[in-house]
């Protein structure tokens, strides 16, 4: 049996219910017995006597049968199917074993759900439709449809199951006992040499005997072309949160976005683009980088897929798009990909979450500007440039990544609302520098935002930096010495991280 691209089971197995007869037919009459030999003489001597009507035998009614009560509880139904998923996704055999009877011969069964390949759909069969074509494959009974689902598993194949529809079997006389009900249940599947897709599962199950007598699955018809996955990332791998969205001089001008991709569809794929879009409007188009355009462009696989699988770079921004983009406000961008075959067909994916917007600090009073391999490291967002923006006689040193995200050797400094300051005589850590600071951060407007200030001075009574702090009320307040905390490695600058306008 020749066999291309991946394959969905369907397998069909016997279902066996033994024949429930009705109650036995209760008689309609009572035979004559003999009449007694004096009667029969007290008869022939009264010829002249009218004889009497004799009285009509009543016919009984014949009890019902009994209506067969269902025992095939929907919840029971979904109990059985969850563990018949849960014992494929663990590589559980023995408790397939007792779900699938081995020894079953197969036959026919429900009809196929809608939507389904009806020409792939019967006997025994087992039909699968890739990007790029279909297979057939003969499963006679249990055994057979264990071992074809071994096969599926070590090729990493797993399931999630959607909640199932459970019928009565009404819809056939044949089959209407109450240990037996069908169903109906959706499928996602994914593999090494698949991509994911949903399958619908039909069949029937023995309440009684807790097995699944029958079990058949197809592929919903695939579109002709499909992001099938997507992942954005920065550059260290993270799960993309923030996009730096504003003009700068970093990788020729691009903001770099990283991630892997699969698209399935027949042909060949023509363009794979990254859209930028604030309050629905489309303000910025990425294009593939070079690596990742020869891998995507060109001709869909033998199963029916172009894809990247290792995080990678994957789209350049042009930043001076970002001119369309709202610099001056906290705020949030989506994400979509959309991709689009050699014959015009498009499928764009949305990516999840929406990410926050960072903007470049433009001021010259920057140390440390040693990130130019990272994409710079002076990304903030809107409202913490504005609020730096306005220190005087101050040097700012490290804010965030470009797109955030990690930012070794820091643990903070991912999301544009940490910055490292210096100002001359803080390295004294003495009654000044502390006067200084709080300059800095009370009394504005900006207090209640400040979330904590990391200072290297020692928490005791006689360091003259805690001496200035201890007893002294922010303009919010709260005690200084809660909000400026003590920390190591902060003795040549200090450390203030705000809060985020974008949780409120």
């Amino acid at each position: 049996m020749s066999q291309r691209g991946p394959l969905v089971i369907i397998a069909l197995l016997a279902f066996v219910v033994a024949d429930c007869s009705g109650p036995e037919t209760i008689p309609t009459s009572t035979p004559s017995q003999p009449e007694p030999a004096a009667t029969v003489a007290a008869t022939a001597t009264a010829v002249a006597s009218p004889s009497p009507t004799p009285e009509p035998t009543a016919t009984p009614t014949p009890a019902p049968s009994p209506t067969p009560v269902p025992i095939c509880q929907e919840a029971e139904v979904a109990g059985l199917l969850a563990d018949f998923v849960a014992a494929f996704n663990a590589a559980d055999w023995a408790r397939m074993s007792r779900l699938l009877p081995a020894e079953a011969a197969a036959q026919p069964s429900v009809p196929p759900a809608p939507g389904m390949d009806l020409s792939l759909f019967h006997g025994a069969s087992i039909a699968t439709a890739a990007y790029s074509g279909e297979t057939t494959v003969e499963l006679a009974n249990g055994a057979e449809l264990i071992a074809r689902l071994r096969e599926r598993h070590e090729l990493g194949e797993r399931w999630r199951r959607s909640e199932p529809s459970v019928q009565a079997l009404e819809h056939d006389p044949d089959r209407n006992e109450p240990d037996a009900a069908a169903f109906q249940l959706d499928v996602t599947r994914a593999a090494r040499d698949l991509s994911e897709r949903v399958s619908t599962s039909k069949g029937i199950v023995n309440c009684r005997a807790g097995t699944i007598v029958t079990w058949q699955m197809a592929d919903h018809p695939l579109p002709p072309v499909a992001v099938v996955s997507l992942s954005l990332n920065d550059i260290d791998g993270e799960p993309l949160r923030f996009l730096s969205a504003d003009e700068h001089p970093y990788f020729d001008g691009y903001t770099l976005v990283h991630g892997s991709i699969q698209v399935g569809g027949a042909g060949a794929l023509a363009s794979v683009t990254l859209e930028v879009l604030e309050r629905d409007a489309v303000v910025a188009i990425g294009e593939l980088e070079a690596a990742a355009r020869d891998a995507l462009i060109g001709p869909f696989d033998d199963r029916g897929v172009r894809e990247i699988t290792l995080t990678q770079p994957l789209f350049s921004i042009d930043s001076i798009q970002f001119q369309a983009v709202d610099r001056d406000t906290d705020g949030v961008l989506t994400l979509r990909v959309r991709a689009t075959t050699t014959d015009g067909l498009e499928a764009v994916f949305e990516y999840a979450t929406p990410v926050g917007k960072l903007v470049l600090y433009r001021g010259d009073n920057r140390y440390l500007l040693d990130e130019e391999g990272r994409g710079g490291n002076d990304w903030v967002q809107p409202s913490v440039r504005d609020i730096i923006a306005g220190w005087q006689d101050v040097t700012l040193g490290d804010f965030s990544d470009m797109n955030g995200g990690p930012f070794p050797p820091h643990v903070s400094h991912q999301e544009g609302l940490d910055v490292d300051v210096w100002f001359a005589g803080y390295n004294e850590l003495d009654a000044f520098a502390a006067e200084t600071l709080l300059s800095y951060i009370d009394g504005k407007e900006y207090t209640s935002r400040i979330v904590a200030v990391f200072v290297a001075y020692q928490p005791v009574a006689g360091d003259p930096f805690h001496d200035t702090l201890a007893g002294y009320t922010l303009s919010d307040g709260r005690p200084a010495l809660d909000v400026i905390l003590p920390e190591e490695g902060h003795t040549g600058h200090f450390h203030v991280r705000f809060a985020s306008l974008l949780d409120e």
